[in-house]
């Protein structure tokens, strides 16, 4: 389907960095973050606001797939035995 005319406006410029942690635990991590940040800090000029975020994934305890995959809308594991042992062992049942 055809569309009106747009034009396109360039704003929130920014650089990201993404620094090689891998390997090494979350705290870890985070202590190797914030060291980037205060060296951004110190020695680059007009540099608005560091911060720091990073991306979760939530997964089964047992075999480690993501929950948005091993797991149905309702919350029933789908992945592995453990996981839909411990479903029935809360009381629920397993469709």
């Amino acid at each position: 389907m055809p569309k009106a005319k747009t034009e396109v406006d360039y704003e929130n410029y920014r650089i990201e960095v993404q620094p090689e942690l891998a390997g090494i635990s979350h705290d870890s991590q985070v202590a190797a973050l914030v060291g980037i940040k205060k060296g951004i800090e110190r020695h680059v000029d007009n540099a608005g606001p560091v911060t720091i975020h990073w991306d979760t994934v939530e997964r089964c305890a047992y075999c480690k797939m993501e929950t948005s995959i091993g797991y149905s809308p309702t919350g029933e594991p789908c992945c592995c035995d453990e996981a839909q042992q411990e479903w029935v062992q809360m009381g629920n049942t397993l469709t």
